[in-house]
C-alpha cells in the first residue's frame, strides 16, 4: 500500500478485510470497528485523510488519554493496538493475530468439575463468549477455595 494513496477510510476497510482473514470473532471485530470510527471521526475533525503514526499518537493523547510510556489498562492496549495495527497494515501489507494471554487456570483439584460446568452450558447453547465470562468467575471462587484447602466441593457445608 503506497502511504500517499491509501486514504484512512480505505485502509480501514483493508484492516477489516484482515480482520476476516485472521479468523477474528464477530465480537471482536465490531470492537475494532467501533474504535476505528471514532479514530475516523478524530481524524475528520482534523481534516486528515490519511494515517500517519503522528495522527494516530495524537488520537490516543487527545481522545483516549493514553501517552507514551504510562502503564496501561486492558482496555487502553486494546485502543493502542487498533491504532498500531492500521500503521503495520500501511506499512507491511499485513499485521500479525494477536494472541491474548491465557488466563489464569482453576486449581488442578477443580478441572474436572469446570469441565462439565462448560459441558452443561455448551448443551444449554449458552454462547461461548457467556460461558467464557461464567468461568473466569468460577475459576476466581475456586482458586479462593483452594486457598481454604478445599480439595473437594463435597467438602463444602452450609
Amino acid at each position: 500500500m503506497d502511504h500517499t494513496t491509501t486514504s484512512l477510510t480505505e485502509l480501514i476497510g483493508n484492516a477489516k478485510r484482515h480482520l476476516d482473514l485472521l479468523g477474528y470473532a464477530d465480537g471482536t471485530k465490531k470492537h475494532y470497528t467501533l474504535n476505528w470510527n471514532h479514530f475516523s471521526k478524530y481524524a475528520e475533525q482534523k481534516k486528515r485523510t490519511y494515517f500517519s503514526e503522528e495522527l494516530g499518537n495524537a488520537y490516543l493523547e487527545d481522545h483516549c488519554g493514553i501517552k507514551a510510556g504510562m502503564e496501561l489498562l486492558a482496555s487502553q492496549v486494546f485502543k493502542v493496538r487498533t491504532i498500531t495495527v492500521l500503521g503495520e497494515l500501511l506499512n507491511h501489507k499485513c499485521f500479525l493475530r494477536c494472541h491474548q494471554k491465557i488466563g489464569k487456570q482453576a486449581p488442578l483439584q477443580f478441572h474436572n468439575i469446570l469441565k462439565k460446568y462448560e459441558k452443561l452450558q455448551s448443551e444449554k447453547k449458552i454462547s461461548k463468549r457467556t460461558i467464557s465470562g461464567k468461568k473466569i468467575v468460577l475459576v476466581r471462587f475456586l482458586t479462593y477455595l483452594d486457598k481454604q484447602d478445599v480439595t473437594e466441593i463435597t467438602d463444602l457445608h452450609r
